[in-house]
């Protein structure tokens, strides 16, 4: 039962009211004792602490959203000192909740008396590489290994970190975890990593004006080249690694010197590399391969300005069905770009 009284002018809260019956001359009396509330201000941590007092007061905070929950909730705050504890190599610590009433004002402080215990280093590292054909997964492995003192964060930190530099180098998908087991001798780490496929960045495209791209190739009206050269950018390249740019030429189209100045600007802060794809040429495309000399020129100026380039040679320009090109011969209808995605391949 909560009662609400007043008092000497002041509002009054009380957890419980009890009524007790005296014998008297000529009745009884009737006496009530009101247990007045005391509401938690302040949280304590007494005993053996051995964490800092404000890794504490922070954990608390963060788990219930303010600095001193009620006294209800004072086993839960128990149950969370220990957990981060042992998240600290405190596997044996004792946390005991107790409420401390102060009085005028009625005021409450939740102690918290704590026996940290002693603190457990790391005996043994095990690594459970998940993605087991991938070899030297753990080429720059977290700082983790055996006589460490014991701290879940910092081990998280440095999974962190390695997750970081393989995802530099191009794995994208890697990922690291750990889980603990306490033993008489310490804690058995076992760190689970999963490196996942190295990812590289082939691009196929050219620099000719943005409308002739919209006419060529269609989905550019959706998907912009400068968004997808910012992204290049921003890509995670490794030092002797590069980032492929495949580069269709199209005689009178895209093949002069002011095209392949116009690459090279385009290309400015990538690491990258351009593969020149002379036309195949087929029926039903509307444009020619051009000559070798405008193609052997064009990739002269991209040299001269310390692009990476080579020149794919023509497979067979007179049968067409090894370049996959028979399909521009249908008499169904593709659009320019549609045909055009057809010559890609190589």
């Amino acid at each position: 039962m909560r009662v609400v009284g007043v008092a000497t002018g002041r509002v009054l809260r009380f957890d419980d009211v009890r009524v007790y019956r005296d014998d008297a001359a000529g009745g009884v009396r009737v006496r009530y004792v009101l247990y007045p509330s005391h509401p938690v201000d302040k949280i304590e941590f007494r005993g053996m602490v051995e964490l800092p007092d404000d890794d504490l007061r922070k954990a608390v905070r963060d788990r219930f959203g303010i600095a001193a929950p009620p006294e209800r909730r004072k086993d839960d705050v128990a149950r969370l000192l220990k957990d981060t504890y042992r998240a600290r190599g405190y596997p044996q610590a004792t946390v005991t909740p107790q409420l401390e009433e102060t009085h005028n004002p009625e005021r409450a402080t939740l102690v918290f008396e704590i026996q940290a215990g002693p603190r457990v280093g790391i005996a043994q590292v095990r690594v459970n590489q998940e993605d087991q054909t991938a070899p030297n997964v753990v080429v720059g492995a977290p700082d983790v290994r055996a006589g460490q003192p014991y701290d879940a964060a910092r081990i998280d930190k440095e999974l962190d970190r390695y997750v970081s530099s393989m995802r530099e180098r191009g794995y994208l998908e890697a990922r690291a975890s750990h889980m603990a087991e306490f033993g008489p001798s310490g804690a058995d780490v076992t760190l689970d990593v999963f490196r996942g496929p190295h990812v590289t960045i082939a691009f196929t495209g050219d620099p000719i004006p943005s409308g002739e791209r919209d006419r060529l190739v269609p989905i550019n009206r959706k998907y912009g080249l400068k968004e997808l050269l910012d992204a290049c950018r921003r890509f995670p390249v490794k030092r002797r690694d590069r980032i492929t740019f495949e580069y269709v030429m199209l005689k009178d189209v895209n093949d002069t010197d002011e095209d392949a100045r116009r690459l090279v600007r385009l290309l400015n802060g990538i690491r990258a590399k351009v593969n020149l794809l002379p036309l195949n040429e087929a029926a039903g495309i509307p444009y020619e391969r051009p000559a070798d000399a405008r193609v052997n020129r064009f990739a002269q100026i991209l040299a001269e300005r310390g692009v990476t380039v080579s020149v794919r040679k023509s497979r067979g320009r007179d049968i067409r069905a090894a370049c996959g090109q028979l399909i521009t011969e249908s008499t169904r209808q593709k659009s320019p770009g549609q045909l055009l995605a057809s010559l890609i391949a190589t």
